[in-house]
């Protein structure tokens, strides 16, 4: 299956209030996420409560990871939030912007 089709599958398991569960590979993370642990993910209801310091789990660019939302560029003309910037925690330089529909979920444990 390819990984565009495996993320619309996991959006759609996700907006029936499920949670899916990855294993964490590589060290963005490492002191908060380790290597070969287990993360859940949970959804979004709405981006307006995604808040600086969650971790949010995203496909971008044929990728899947989980970093941290250190910045959000908001649209004050409608009072949205419209870009989010995440890092790795044990990275030196953010990511490239993430917009909301990149977004698969929320890291919760």
């Amino acid at each position: 299956m390819n990984a565009h089709k495996q993320f619309e599958i996991f959006k759609c398991i996700l907006k029936n209030r499920n949670k899916i569960s990855f294993n964490v590979s590589g060290n963005c993370m490492k002191g908060t996420i380790e290597e070969g642990s287990s993360i859940k993910v949970s959804s979004i209801d709405d981006v307006q409560n995604i808040k600086i310091g969650d971790i949010l789990a995203v496909f971008k660019h044929d990728k899947y990871y989980a970093h941290r939302v250190v910045d959000i560029i908001y649209d004050y003309s409608l009072s949205t939030k419209e870009v989010f910037i995440l890092k790795g925690d044990n990275n030196f330089i953010v990511d490239q912007p993430v917009i909301p529909k990149e977004i698969i979920g929320i890291i919760i444990n």
